[in-house]
């Protein structure tokens, strides 16, 4: 992947964590596995920090598909759509 990649999605990333923070603020840590101390941080991002940050070339997300999120997923097919549980406040839902 070259680092035009890595710019592109950490902008695309930045901008709908941001939108999630401002809309969603108490969803915001385990949709995005972001610490609650930087939720308001990221909503209050200009997008000339947003491009700034997303030039690093290292990604600013992470990835966390582990074991039982893959084999819900799995288990899920042919289903269109997977019924995925996160956690919230304590207690799972389906996203």
């Amino acid at each position: 992947m070259a680092d035009a990649d890595i710019v592109s999605l950490n902008r695309d990333f930045l901008m709908i964590a941001r939108e999630i923070c401002q809309r969603l603020p108490d969803e915001a840590p385990w949709r995005l596995g972001l610490a609650e101390e930087m939720v308001g941080v990221v909503a209050e991002m200009s997008r000339e920090m947003i491009a700034e940050i997303a030039q690093s070339a290292v990604p600013v997300f992470a990835l966390r598909l582990d074991a039982q999120l893959l084999g819900r997923v799995r288990a899920a097919r042919p289903r269109r759509s997977a019924l995925i549980a996160y956690p919230r406040k304590g207690a799972l839902h389906d996203a």
